[in-house]
């Protein structure tokens, strides 16, 4: 590839998402695409086809014009949650082609917000703002994760139908429905969504309402 390049000065080359940020020839762009949300590829080009050097991300979605976040909107160390009590009234989750691209630095910056965790792509922040490379959830409340926690929450609004979403932790969710002792079912009360993910390396559970 990089022997093509230096032959024939307008290259692209489509890679692969996880293409390795350490990699990236100097003087290229490197774009991450998304489609619909769904990260497609990671592309490199040199010469006259760069618009812009360094990391970019496209995002593209159906009806609507296309997006790119480059590095210069993006600071390269997003502020990052200190902790539960920094969780505000509202949560981003960045298009993954951004996240991927190393620019959720663009998200705290339109925000004024906090990265929960490096790496995991969310976005705290007490601004609404509609972004095309981020959707926006208010959060309803914010929990340390635990069984008993979660069940005392639930009993407090009489939840009865959960929708469990996960992200930087592992677990069985099948397991942690029977040691909650609810099902997949809506039952006869209220329904809640639940982001189980971390901040400052706390597992966190957090009450969110849907998009």
């Amino acid at each position: 590839m990089l022997a093509i390049a230096a032959d024939v000065p307008a290259t692209g080359v489509k890679l692969a998402p996880s293409f390795p940020h350490d990699r990236i020839p100097n003087g290229t762009e490197a774009q991450w695409t998304s489609y619909g949300g769904d990260v497609l590829e990671c592309a490199l080009w040199w010469g006259p086809l760069v618009r812009t050097s360094g990391r970019t991300a496209r995002v593209l979605h159906p009806g609507r014009p296309p997006l790119t976040v480059t590095e210069d909107v993006a600071v390269s160390e997003p502020p990052v949650a200190a902790g539960l009590a920094d969780v505000s009234t509202w949560l981003y989750e960045c298009d993954r082609a951004v996240s991927l691209a190393g620019l959720v630095g663009a998200l705290t910056a339109a925000t004024d917000g906090l990265e929960l965790e490096p790496g995991l792509g969310y976005v705290t922040s007490a601004a609404a703002y509609d972004l095309g490379f981020a959707r926006r959830f208010p959060v309803v409340e914010a929990i340390p994760f635990s069984v008993k926690e979660m069940r005392a929450w639930m009993r407090r609004h009489e939840v009865t139908g959960l929708t469990i979403k996960k992200r930087g932790v592992r677990l069985d969710e099948d397991a942690l429905r029977r040691q909650l002792k609810i099902g997949r079912g809506a039952g006869s009360g209220a329904s809640a969504v639940v982001l189980l993910t971390r901040v400052a390396g706390q597992q966190v559970a957090l009450v969110i309402e849907p998009a």
